[in-house]
């Protein structure tokens, strides 16, 4: 590695350290060719020597490997090592503060074992290259500690990351070899720890127990060989799955592209696919349980101008640009599923998760160029699926992070959207979140076009059992602002010839049947029109507090339950407490009899009083 600059080293070490051990069958073939499996073996350990060299050359002696067996055959062309540890020679690692050239990242790892299979120099697809049919890695445990040093800062030049991966194949002693193809990795239970020591307070981040598989794994000319994409690809993946901790579910990504001269990583699509059916899905989690079953898909991800050198020199990230063509997610509940008590909630706002996230990560703005959001409860009481929809979502996020410059030049994260509720309303919401306030603020405003109020029948019939006749719904503006406590605001609702039809369901039949006396005395008493033709306008002023068990979407749905009944009622005009007559003398929309979304529909005002209790202990 002499004469190469500073900051090249940096890049490149911890990629030589796993590349030494990935490539490990392969320093066989640059040395004698004698019976390795002989106990008598010469070369066999020359070469456990010169493995630990190349990671101990590559890291300024940084680390030391050790493992308690290594064995590679030439003919077959498989290596395996078990009980492998990597960690920091501690003397070592005095020297090199001292003098100054620590890296930012300190690494530990470890892996029961570690099998190569079908390794080989040869031709493929015209390109000469190093070809391993498969690589097993079991029990993997990789630790990264990250505190950045102001003298690692001074590196010149770009792409770093693609420089060290030109100077990795280079070091190899092989003239020609500048192309890589594995075509299955497996990676069983592998855990990742990532600590980030740059602030006053340590962060740390744990993704653990996960199942990682890839296949189609190739680098240099042989990443742009398929495909009509031609650029320069340094790495390609062709697909990627990861099983989650609790086996529930698939993530699943695919022709993903890594092309630092165009500072650009390409993912053609990534999904999140539920591992077993809707209908057995609560028999297979934890304890038994369930609140939701996710299914996400997004394709067309593109992330651009990304700065590979900063992620190379201080392991920022930092991406200028994320494009999204489209996107599918289903969110999905039955109230008849025995309900997981949801924990405590506090600090799991959006904007609050991303700031204790370990890793630095910077994205100045993503677009989502179309989408389709889709909720299904399946309602105990009428056994039929409710269904809403947000239809054609186009939305822009920008200053994304939880990078602490980042933060001082602008501390909110802005969402502007658009699309169709029930693919009928035209809807469009700015969202404001404070990326440093304790209390997480946030501020909604939402102003819906003109629709057909019967398109909500397909959420209204089966989880509240009524349906609407009729309803010209001319707009609707909305202002909220809400943090961890509590949720104010107003709901301005306009529309004319409200009728609905109350339903109740017939047990033998399985079918919901018309109320008629009912629904008559009901459309007598409900308004319909907003304004009256009299002039008068009901408001729909929002006054909750959170049950600290509430999901942030969950808490912003109740607000505008509550400011709608008002508006919609006239009932609790002027809300300087919190408290909604409607919601208390209907369950609607409250879901299962018992549950979160239950407890939360009342309460509000025994919530209130013990954070003002709260709030006088803090002050006295």
């Amino acid at each position: 590695m002499k004469g190469s600059s500073k900051g090249k080293k940096v890049a490149i070490r911890v990629v030589s350290i796993i590349a030494a051990l990935t490539i490990s069958g392969i320093v066989g073939w640059h040395f004698l060719k004698k019976d390795v499996q002989s106990k008598d073996s010469e070369v066999k350990p020359i070469v456990e020597k010169e493995i630990k060299k190349v990671v101990t050359e590559a890291s300024d002696s940084l680390y030391k490997v050790q493992f308690s067996n290594f064995d590679f055959n030439l003919d077959s062309g498989f290596a395996n090592i078990s009980n492998l540890k990597i960690f920091v020679d501690t003397a070592n690692f005095r020297k090199l503060a001292v003098q100054r050239k620590l890296p930012n990242t300190i690494l530990a790892a470890t892996a029961d074992r570690i099998a190569i299979s079908n390794i080989a120099l040869q031709k493929v697809e015209g390109e000469q290259s190093l070809r391993i049919g498969k690589m097993r890695i079991d029990n993997l445990y990789v630790h990264l500690t990250n505190r950045i040093k102001s003298y690692n800062d001074t590196t010149q030049g770009k792409s770093l990351m693609a420089s060290a991966l030109k100077s990795l194949f280079k070091s190899v002693d092989t003239d020609n070899l500048i192309e890589m193809k594995v075509d299955d990795v497996f990676m069983n239970n592998t855990t990742l720890v990532y600590v980030n020591q740059n602030e006053a307070k340590v962060k740390k981040t744990t993704i653990r127990n996960i199942d990682i598989s890839m296949s189609n794994v190739s680098s240099g000319a042989l990443a742009n060989k398929s495909g009509t994409q031609k650029n320069d690809a340094v790495l390609k993946i062709g697909h990627q799955r990861m099983v989650t901790a609790d086996k529930l579910y698939n993530l699943d990504f695919d022709n993903i592209r890594l092309i630092p001269a165009d500072k650009k990583i390409f993912v053609g699509s990534f999904a999140m696919t539920p591992r077993v059916s809707k209908g057995a899905f609560a028999k297979v989690v934890k304890a038994k349980r369930a609140n939701y079953r996710y299914h996400f898909k997004y394709t067309g991800i593109s992330m651009n101008q990304i700065d590979f050198d900063r992620i190379a020199r201080r392991q920022q990230f930092h991406i200028a640009n994320v494009t999204i063509d489209d996107s599918w997610l289903e969110f999905y509940t039955n109230y008849n599923w025995p309900l997981r008590t949801p924990p405590n909630r506090r600090d799991k706002f959006p904007n609050e998760l991303l700031q204790k996230l370990a890793f630095d990560v910077t994205i100045d703005k993503m677009v989502q160029k179309r989408g389709d959001m889709i909720f299904r409860i399946v309602a105990k009481k009428t056994q039929k699926e409710a269904i809403f929809t947000m239809n054609d979502v186009h939305s822009v996020t920008t200053n994304i992070t939880n990078n602490g410059a980042a933060k001082n030049r602008n501390a909110y994260s802005k969402v502007i959207s658009e699309c169709k509720i029930m693919n009928r309303g035209p809807i469009r919401s700015q969202i404001l979140l404070n990326l440093v306030n304790k209390n997480a603020p946030v501020s909604i405003t939402s102003t819906m076009g003109a629709m057909d109020g019967t398109a909500y029948n397909p959420l209204t019939t089966a989880l509240s059992m009524m349906e609407i006749k009729s309803a010209a719904i001319e707009k609707m503006n909305m202002n909220m602002t809400l943090d961890e406590y509590t949720s104010k605001g107003n709901i301005d609702f306009y529309y004319t010839n409200m009728k609905v039809r109350l339903l109740k369901k017939d047990d033998e039949e399985g079918t919901l049947k018309k109320r008629p006396v009912i629904s008559f005395f009901t459309n007598m008493v409900l308004p319909n029109d907003n304004p009256k033709k009299n002039g008068k306008f009901r408001k729909g002023p929002i006054n909750i507090v959170r049950d600290e068990r509430e999901s942030f979407f969950g808490f912003i749905w109740r607000g505008m339950l509550d400011g709608m009944s008002s508006a919609m009622s006239g009932m609790d005009q002027d809300k300087k407490e919190p408290g909604n007559k409607v919601i208390k003398m209907s369950k609607l929309f409250t879901g299962p009899d018992q549950g979160i979304e239950e407890k939360s529909a009342g309460g509000d005002k025994e919530r209130l009083e013990k954070l003002k209790k709260k709030e006088n202990l803090k002050n006295d």
